[in-house]
């Protein structure tokens, strides 16, 4: 849940993503948190979530 507050966040503030590139974000963070054991809420959450929404932010 975590994840996707991070992420509508960030669509918010004008880093909109294609619904494509969400579904993608969201399987990297669910695959992520799968095997670093940890779940999808915390700080911890937050932090991998918010490094995966900047991995996706397009060049500039």
């Amino acid at each position: 849940m975590i994840a996707l507050m991070v992420m509508s966040g960030t669509a918010a503030r004008g880093g909109v993503f294609e619904p494509e590139h969400l579904e993608i974000m969201k399987r990297v963070f669910n695959d992520a948190c799968l095997d670093r054991g940890i779940s999808h809420e915390g700080q911890e959450a937050q932090n991998l979530a918010e490094a995966i929404v900047l991995l996706f932010q397009p060049a500039s």
